[in-house]
């Protein structure tokens, strides 16, 4: 029964009215208790004695007793004539119908939180302040924790006990107390700052290191493949570690057609050197490559040092003076020369394409090479063979000395510029730190879909449902999704504990003992609970629970488990689920993930009949052909490489046509396969030649490394995965 009371309204005998309350917590029913408050005068009351008087005439059973108010109200504080009503009447109820009900008054004015009890009725408690605490308990706990409080009362505040009664204590020793009445203890102490969980969730931010490599295209096609293909993938794993985000720009195509024809293409060369600084590849042969007629370049201060460079020099020249030579102290680059001898390997009908068109510029290469030698930058010589012409590329081979010189140089200047922070040695930080970086690559490349993240925040902020079960088919974009909400909800409520993990971001993390083990001990320290995390399987299960109960009397909690059928279904059945708890009794909101139709989607589901109200799923759609532009032109932008889409040339809708382009991975694979693409002149056929669906997409790329690395290594590399 729930009732509000308050001074009667005029011509109106009671002063208290029922509240017909909805199911839910009692925020859901403020607007209940405000329709009815307004039907009641606006000051304070009398107490509602003939309520009580009504009980004990109906023999109305009653547990629980709990009143919230303005003002202090005490049972057994006497009047003037040392008596109590209220007191007499509890005791009276007591008597007659329920000797164990407890008696809690709120008083939600205190400044002062305190708790006290009667040591003659230790089951009439006073509560005098307010915390969320107190709101989360009346809401949320059920009435067990109250009575356990009960029992614990006399411990609490010094009561003297029987022998009776301390044997009765001993014999409940090994029964967990709920958290709410140890928190009791402790309300008189001043409340602790907020905590702030967004670091724990989201990691400390990554850098980026922007990487430009310049050179002349038609003659460099090999030594370009090999560092976008080879070198720099073992940059970019290498540099995970110092939480870098490494990005080559190689420009050998991305500046469309239109940007081309209007003459834009020395401001935008000029412009990636300047983000790419202080990094920079430079490579020189023999040929100097095509110099524009004028500089033409808009009014900025950037630019204005071309006024007065020399007319007729190459884009090349211009990218290695703006980025190097201008001021060495500032630039990290690297130069690497191709050897004088190579030229000679060359059959004669493509010698056009190493050459310098002219004497001319061939003085002008010789100009260029002197200062780039008397800059003090690290400069190389390195020796190479032709090769062949495959794909209108002129290709070389030898180029081991090279890869490796570039690796070892510019790694060099990378640590320079980020140096290492003392590293994390703590276990369950190393497992953390996993997981952080795994869900920030994901965010990173994340884009669109903003109607499932509308889902998954209405889902959080709203009172229907504990457990959602986000469902979709491989590469859909399930654990990007859960990457990018987790982060954007711990960014924005930092005093949220969104607790994530990732199955496949670790090797412990396919585990489900470990995982469980991760997950308690993640609870323990961000809410300092008093637990110890068991070895056994089936205490770890239960000790979980016992984890977020207290976790979530605590402060807000949110878990999401990305990829739960990813778990390994040989260790403890994992795929039975019997480790989650029901959504019925969960304390806190959990979101997870599996791939539909999976072994874990078909638990769940059976689940979710048993627990409509408690249970939601929510299955990932297709991207929308908005969605899919917005992916492809940001990946791609991101290397400054950017496909046609005009009526003329439909690079663009040509790749979004593809059958597997509904899916993220798709066309994250078919990105990734043409920005390692060289020949400009043949993107639009590179398109058109990539599988309609993710399995022929993968025997192209699988193509292409056998073609890079060998047939019997990428044979070799396959087995062992």
């Amino acid at each position: 029964d729930c009732r509000f009371g308050s001074s009667p309204p005029p011509q109106a005998v009671s002063s208290h009215l029922p509240v017909d309350l909805l199911d839910g917590t009692i925020l859901d029913n403020m607007k209940v208790v405000a329709e009815v408050a307004a039907k009641l005068g606006s000051s304070t009351g009398p107490f509602p004695f003939e309520y009580i008087r009504n009980l004990i005439r109906d023999k109305k059973h009653i547990d629980n007793f709990l009143i919230l108010s303005s003002t202090p109200i005490n049972p057994n504080e006497l009047k003037e004539n040392g008596t109590s009503e209220l007191a007499d009447l509890l005791s009276k109820y007591r008597q007659e119908v329920n000797p164990d009900m407890l008696f809690v008054s709120v008083d939600l004015s205190g400044g002062r939180k305190s708790v006290d009890a009667d040591e003659k009725n230790p089951l009439d408690i006073c509560i005098s302040g307010f915390s969320d605490q107190i709101l989360r308990f009346i809401a949320e706990r059920g009435d067990q924790t109250q009575l356990q409080y009960v029992e614990h009362i006399a411990e609490a505040k010094g009561f003297q006990k029987s022998e009776a009664e301390l044997a009765q204590q001993r014999a409940a020793a090994a029964v967990p107390i709920s958290p709410w009445w140890k928190w009791l203890d402790n309300l008189d102490q001043d409340a602790p700052k907020p905590p702030n969980f967004t670091t724990l969730t989201c990691g400390e931010p990554w850098q980026e290191a922007r990487v430009f490599i310049s050179s002349t295209f038609l003659d460099f096609h090999g030594e370009r493949d090999i560092l976008t293909r080879t070198v720099f993938p073992i940059l970019r794993e290498r540099a995970r570690e110092r939480r870098i985000r490494i990005v080559e720009v190689d420009l050998r195509w991305g500046i469309t057609a239109e940007e081309s024809q209007g003459g834009k293409q020395i401001a935008l060369c000029l412009n990636e050197v300047d983000k790419c600084k202080p990094f920079f590849v430079g490579m020189l042969g023999e040929r100097y490559g095509w110099a524009p007629e004028e500089y033409d370049v808009p009014e900025k201060e950037q630019f204005k040092w071309l006024k007065s460079f020399p007319e007729g020099r190459s884009i090349t020249e211009l990218e290695m003076t703006r980025a190097a030579l201008q001021d060495p102290s500032s630039s990290s680059a690297i130069f690497f020369l191709r050897d004088g001898q190579f030229h000679a390997q060359v059959p004669e009908e493509y010698r056009a394409n190493f050459e310098s068109a002219s004497e001319a510029d061939t003085e002008k290469m010789n100009d260029l090479k002197h200062r780039i030698q008397q800059s003090g930058h690290t400069v190389t010589t390195y020796r190479c063979d032709f090769d062949r012409i495959s794909e209108d590329k002129a290709l070389v081979k030898g180029l081991e000395y090279f890869a490796d010189s570039v690796e070892h140089q510019l790694w060099g200047a990378i640590e320079k510029e980020f140096p290492l922070a003392d590293p994390v040695t703590h276990p369950l930080e190393v497992e953390r730190l996993y997981h952080q970086s795994y869900a920030i690559e994901l965010a990173h490349s994340f884009l669109g879909r903003k109607e499932a993240l509308s889902h998954l925040e209405r889902f959080e902020q709203g009172h229907v449902g504990r457990l959602l079960v986000l469902e979709g088919a491989p590469g859909e974009g399930k654990s990007a999704l859960l990457a990018k909400y987790s982060q954007s909800l711990a960014a924005s409520n930092p005093t949220t504990f969104v607790l994530t993990h990732y199955v496949g971001a670790s090797v412990d993390s396919l585990d489900i003992r470990a995982t469980l083990e991760r997950l308690c001990r993640e609870l323990r320290d961000a809410f300092d609970l008093d637990y110890v995390v068991p070895e056994d399987y089936t205490e770890l299960c239960n000790t979980f629970t016992a984890f977020l109960a207290e976790a979530c009397f605590k402060g807000k909690v949110v878990i999401i488990i990305d990829a739960i059928d990813q778990l390994d279904p040989t260790l403890h059945s994992a795929h039975s689920l019997d480790w989650l708890p029901s959504s019925a009794t969960l304390p806190c909101k959990v979101i997870v993930s599996c791939l539909a139709g999976s072994q874990c989607a078909k638990v769940l589901k059976r689940r979710g009949v048993a627990h409509p109200s408690s249970q939601k799923a929510y299955s990932l759609p297709p991207l929308d052909v908005k969605e899919r532009k917005l992916i492809v032109e940001t990946t791609l932008g991101r290397f400054h490489k950017k496909l046609d889409d005009k009526p003329m040339n439909t690079q663009m809708r040509v790749l979004l046509r593809k059958v597997g382009a509904s899916s993220p991975l798709y066309l994250k694979v078919a990105c990734e396969e043409l920005r390692v693409f060289g020949v400009y002149e043949r993107v639009s056929e590179k398109i058109k030649s990539l599988g309609d669906r993710l399995p022929k997409l993968f025997d192209g790329v699988l193509q292409r490394l056998e073609e890079d690395h060998s047939r019997q290594t990428i044979q070799g590399v396959c087995g062992l995965i």
